[in-house]
């Protein structure tokens, strides 16, 4: 992930962290975990888009998230029969699929 700070901002935080002897990524760090930890007490526990964050496992990874989000959510969830994992093919519908048609 990439941050891009105001030059004032960029500054005064380079400035601080030379004065405490500190990486400007470590106070970056710091503020954001005191930003979220502020902001999730505003959330309700009942939110239930807030009970989403999560759902779908470790992204970090993946690029695709923006266009198949739908898909990584219902992954999430096994029961959706729409993305279960198929059964294999029983000998007989291999068969048929060899041949091109259905069995007569």
């Amino acid at each position: 992930m990439q941050v891009y700070l105001e030059s004032q901002q960029r500054l005064r935080l380079n400035a601080l962290a030379r004065s405490l002897g500190r990486p400007a990524a470590e106070l970056i760090r710091e503020a954001v975990s005191r930003y979220l930890d502020e902001q999730n007490r505003s959330v309700p526990g009942e939110d239930a888009l807030f009970s989403l964050v999560g759902a779908a496992g470790e992204l970090e990874t993946a690029t695709d998230v923006a266009s198949n989000h739908h898909r990584y959510l219902a992954l999430a969830d096994a029961s959706h029969p729409r993305y279960a994992p198929k059964r294999p093919a029983s000998p007989a519908a291999k068969a048929r699929k060899k041949r091109g048609g259905r069995a007569r």
